[in-house]
């Protein structure tokens, strides 16, 4: 186990300088009536027509006033106008909307959601001094509109979000030209509701792809014994102590496949058990120190996704990938979605879980093209959301309402859309899904919006 402990302030210099740009009138405002200023984005938390105390976590705001590190990012710049925030689009009303978002998903850090809160990292600016540079943007469904969290040089990539704050990886902080700081990226904390950030961590590794439950980050850490070659270690982060324990190693299978996953009770990932072959999904029970492993009986498995109380993952057992689910607090399995064709999960939030099924497509995993399909657990009814085979992917429906999905012409080429699934006629008011066979009656189903 490893101790890191230290005093942070937090960056009230970022926030000053960002809610100075956002509110400067020539970054543009929208026309359409009740959307009267595209930059505010989500400040309608701050200015009290929310409850930021339903919001925000207590043990999230406990971390912050502890504090962790002396050290703030790296000094801001000026913001560029190619930073503005941009229009969310609206094509139907009250129903479905467009999220702005630059075309090509090389060119992106990665998304955060919630049900209330959409976070991404994305390109939107050519830097003279850097070939490459992902900003933060947020959206609060409550407004529909687009806001500048986080805008400085290099990356801000990998948001994972809880409630109203959200961590996410900072290459800001390295200079290759300094060897205290030529491989550093560091984790932050950025608080919704107040706009302050926290520094999580600060030494001269790599750290990514985060995992955040308000009160632990998940994440694999990068340790450079020379250009190119590093040690990988899985570390879970407890925010008020500053304690990093290592979960795994690379020794033990981990690589960084973006293999874990993180709720409020439990930490789980992907590893080789040693002297096996194959894969298996480990458990580590947060309040108690105490991990375990499930023991899954195929070799193969691709995927692991939580929920508040179950553990979703794809596994290949018999033949063909299928989705397994085990209940938490009683370590039963479920078989969820299986058969003659490939079946790989996608989504797990509430009672809903979602997977990508190939039989319609004629192909296998990996194949591009698949089909969407969403369970409701506390019914058993499932339903097929696409009318025919894509390249769709995304969620599954959260806080009973709203669903991200996305639309893939290529490998270069992607729209973002959230879609309210009540008014959509797929849930129902008591938060269940309705039945419909698209196949044999008039269902509604995604409508293809690209090209």
């Amino acid at each position: 186990m490893r101790n890191i402990k230290g005093n942070m302030k937090r960056n009230f210099c970022a926030g000053v300088l960002l809610t100075t740009f956002l509110f400067v009138p020539a970054c543009g405002c929208s026309e359409k009536p009740g959307n009267a200023n595209k930059d505010a984005g989500m400040d309608a938390a701050v200015d009290g027509s929310v409850d930021a105390d339903a919001l925000t976590d207590a043990s999230i705001d406990g971390a912050v006033e502890a504090g962790r590190k002396d050290a703030d990012p790296p000094d801001a710049f000026v913001f560029h106008d190619c930073m503005a925030p941009l229009e969310v689009e609206e094509l139907k009303e009250g129903e479905l909307y467009q999220v702005p978002v630059m075309e090509n998903p090389s060119d992106h850090g990665g998304f955060a959601w919630n049900g209330r809160y959409l976070i991404q990292s994305d390109k939107r600016c050519e830097w003279p001094e850097y070939d490459f540079t992902d900003d933060l943007y947020g959206i609060d469904v409550e407004t529909m509109e687009e806001r500048l969290l986080v805008g400085r040089a290099r990356l801000q990539t990998q948001p994972s979000i809880y409630e109203a704050s959200f961590v996410f990886r900072d290459s800001s902080f390295q200079d290759a030209d300094d060897p205290n700081n030529n491989y550093r990226s560091e984790l932050m904390l950025f608080n919704l509701i107040t706009n302050q950030e926290a520094r999580l961590t600060d030494s001269n590794e790599g750290k990514t792809q985060p995992r955040f439950n308000g009160t632990h980050v998940l994440y694999m850490n990068y340790n450079y014994t020379e250009q190119y070659v590093s040690y990988k270690t899985l570390r879970l982060l407890d925010i008020a102590t500053g304690e990093e324990t290592v979960l795994a190693t690379e020794d033990e299978g981990i690589t960084q496949s973006n293999l874990w996953d993180i709720n409020q009770e439990y930490a789980a990932w992907r590893a080789s058990p040693e002297g096996e072959n194959g894969w298996d999904i480990f458990l580590h029970h947060i309040p108690t120190g105490q991990t375990s492993r499930l023991n899954t009986p195929g070799e193969y498995i691709i995927n692991l996704r939580f929920s508040n109380t179950r553990l979703g993952w794809t596994e290949k057992r018999n033949g063909n990938w299928a989705v397994y689910m085990v209940e938490l607090a009683t370590m039963n399995e479920q078989e969820v979605a299986s058969g003659n064709s490939d079946k790989v999960l996608s989504g797990l939030a509430d009672h809903f879980v979602s997977w990508r099924d190939y039989e319609r497509a004629g192909c296998n995993f990996p194949c591009v093209d698949s089909d969407r399909f969403i369970k409701d657990l506390q019914t058993g009814i499932e339903r097929r959301l696409t009318p025919n085979p894509g390249k769709w992917t995304g969620s599954t429906p959260m806080n009973c309402r709203w669903l991200l999905y996305f639309e893939f012409d290529s490998s270069t080429s992607f729209r973002v859309f959230l879609w309210d699934v009540v008014a959509a006629g797929i849930l129902d008011e008591n938060c269940n899904i309705i039945p419909c066979d698209p196949d044999n009656e008039e269902c509604t189903v995604l409508e293809w919006i690209g090209p």
